[in-house]
């Protein structure tokens, strides 16, 4: 599966790559990306994660 991120956003303690959810997967589902002409893993989906909101809660 090819995915993009739409943006980083921070807790001032770890940066997060938000996308949609069926992109990256379960919690600490390996994510994987092309660097250098190799696949390797750069990161692991957070546990902190959220379903649909109603934009007025947001």
């Amino acid at each position: 599966m090819v995915a993009s991120v739409g943006c980083l956003v921070s807790d001032e303690h770890t940066v997060y790559a938000l996308t949609n959810r069926h992109a990256s997967g379960p919690p600490r589902q390996p994510i994987r990306s092309v660097v250098r002409g190799a696949e390797v893993e750069i990161v692991r989906s957070s546990e902190r994660q959220m379903t649909r909101l109603p934009f007025t809660e947001v």
